[in-house]
């Protein structure tokens, strides 16, 4: 599942932080079952370093918009299996990691927050979009 999270959405999050015990008898499950979560954001690495931190989820392996622009499809196919968080990313490049994921046979759910997201949120194999103004611009 892809999770695209804008910086209001960070800090909502962060009112809401589940306990630790939660969290990892949460990953647990969702590790028996297949699930794994990747966030893809627009915001910084170091904000969203830190809002996984409070969440008690490891980083498994950051990618930035920047480096993206350089990697090849084949190269992004590569990374995407190791890395869960993709930082600083725009739109486009949101959609082009959604369907590299897809292209290796993943299932994937997008949860969006706005109109931004629309073209990922269209490829996805579910597609969420949540927010109150996200629902008006979507």
């Amino acid at each position: 599942m892809l999770v695209s999270v804008s910086h209001a959405r960070c800090q909502e999050a962060r009112r809401r932080i589940p306990s630790p015990a939660f969290t990892e008898r949460k990953q647990k499950a969702s590790r028996r079952s297949g699930i794994s979560v990747k966030v893809l954001t627009g915001d910084n690495e170091l904000v969203t370093r830190h809002v996984f931190a409070e969440i008690g989820v490891p980083v498994t392996g950051v990618l930035t918009g920047d480096a993206l622009t350089h990697l090849s499809e084949e190269a992004l196919i590569g990374q995407s299996s190791r890395v869960n968080l993709f930082c600083r990313v725009n739109p486009q490049q949101k959609l082009r990691i959604l369907l590299a994921l897809k292209r290796i046979g993943h299932v994937v759910g997008f949860l969006g927050d706005g109109i931004n997201d629309a073209p990922a949120l269209h490829a996805a194999d579910v597609g969420i979009l949540g927010g109150r103004r996200g629902r008006r611009r979507a």
